[in-house]
């Protein structure tokens, strides 16, 4: 049987895309579902030889003069390194496009481009896609580069490997600082919980507060209730949490102890001609006692701010696929990162992917992993204290239709937002600063 272009039903695409090697949340059509709502077209397209051999979820998305942009979001889904498939789809998407007066395709499928290693380095004998870059531009499509800024999608993201690994080991795999936090979080009572629709408002609040204090736009509530609706069980909300009355009851034991010391210092220092190494004891758990009471004078002012003794401290945003977890959107509220809940949300959903056969963690998007004097810089020390390696994608590509609508295209929409956004990230740089 000869290769076929044809049009899908969601059921068809969804079955396919769960098994694509390179399947991911926004090719799916609960992901069409979601941007329905913002007035997004879906189209469902394939390529059968006998059976599905090839299949993308194109949106359509309306523009003036009745034309059209389209956009596969991190697909097509189908095998790169066949060229002969390739070029038959390009063909067909291309024709597909011209037929819904589309003037250009988008594309930026999650395929890596060149392994890299925990640091951004490339990895010696590691996985090299850049001749299906080449490929690409071959065919047609116009490649934008590997830049940090601009795509629709991260170009860069860091990820953690699973494949099969316990949490033991992926524990012992942490950087030193974040086992010492983790553990003290455990210390401190923060606890992490999954969260109800119900309770979508209060992670709105988070998300608002974090969009404020970090300079971005924040979404209405509504986007995540429709988000929610639309990803169903593949989606997940974690919420952390301190149960002050617990944190209170284990600082003023931990103070009680040092109080003891304390005394017990104090008779010493009067009976040894030792004095100054006795000395030099008592401040330092003089200093101990004082940081504690600070504590407990913050437990006290937090307590104000809590319902039932029980304060928010930030929550995150995961996605589930056949094969990862994706974590997509995610805050906490800045006067209490004392807590360092980020922590705490990111180790539990890595342990719950290893605990049920996730293949990878994605911790998503970095836009700086090379220079330590960029603001975003810590974004991505964060992420590598985790363990595993920064993910290079092969980036975006557009398949245009007409170049005189493509240009006007450009012009009208993609300048000013190109000029939006250097401003706003200077403002991020010098609010951080």
């Amino acid at each position: 049987m000869s290769k076929t272009f044809v049009t899908l039903t969601p059921e068809e695409f969804d079955k396919f895309a769960e098994k694509s090697p390179i399947s991911n949340f926004q090719q799916s059509s609960a992901w069409a579902n979601l941007k329905a709502e913002n007035g997004w077209k879906a189209h469902f397209i394939g390529v059968k030889d006998d059976k599905i051999i090839a299949a993308a979820l194109i949106l359509e998305k309306p523009l003036p003069m009745h034309r059209s942009m389209f956009y596969a979001p991190h697909g097509p889904l189908l095998d790169y390194n066949d060229s002969s498939l390739l070029k038959f789809f390009t063909e067909h998407l291309k024709g597909y496009a011209k037929k819904h007066r589309a003037i250009f395709c988008k594309i930026n499928p999650e395929i890596v481009n060149i392994e890299r290693d925990i640091n951004g380095a490339p990895l010696e004998n590691g996985e090299n896609n850049t001749k299906i870059v080449e490929n690409l531009k071959k065919l047609g499509f116009k490649h934008h580069g590997f830049r940090t800024e601009g795509n629709i999608e991260p170009q860069y993201a860091f990820v953690l490997n699973i494949n099969g690994r316990s949490v033991d080991e992926l524990y012992s795999n942490l950087k030193g600082a974040h086992r010492t936090r983790i553990r003290q979080n455990e210390k401190n009572h923060v606890s992490v919980r999954q969260i109800s629709y119900e309770e979508l408002p209060e992670f709105k609040k988070i998300m608002a507060h974090t969009a404020d204090r970090r300079g971005f736009t924040d979404r209405p509530l509504k986007y995540y209730q429709n988000f929610w609706k639309a990803l169903g069980d593949r989606h997940i909300i974690y919420l952390s949490e301190v149960n002050l009355k617990d944190y209170e009851a284990s600082v003023t034991a931990e103070k009680a102890v040092l109080d003891e010391k304390l005394a017990k210092l104090t008779k010493n220092l009067e009976r040894t001609s030792h004095k100054e190494k006795i000395e030099k004891q008592i401040a330092s758990v003089k200093q101990d006692i004082s940081e504690l009471e600070n504590r407990l004078k913050k437990c006290a002012s937090y307590k104000k701010q809590a319902k039932n003794d029980i304060l928010t401290l930030g929550a995150l945003q995961f996605v589930r696929t056949n094969r990862e977890i994706t974590s997509v959107f995610g805050g906490n509220y800045g006067d209490y990162r004392e807590f360092n809940s980020a922590y705490s949300l990111n180790w539990e959903m890595i342990k719950y992917a290893a605990e049920n056969g996730y293949q990878k963690y994605n911790f998503y998007g970095i836009s700086e992993f090379k220079n330590p004097k960029d603001p975003n810089f810590g974004l991505y020390e964060f992420k590598r204290g985790f363990g595993g390696q920064v993910e290079e994608y092969i980036g975006e590509f557009d398949l245009i239709t007409s170049k005189f609508w493509y240009l006007g295209y450009k012009i009208a929409y993609e300048l000013p937002k190109s000029l939006r956004r250097r401003k706003n990230n200077k403002k991020f740089a010098k609010k951080e600063g």
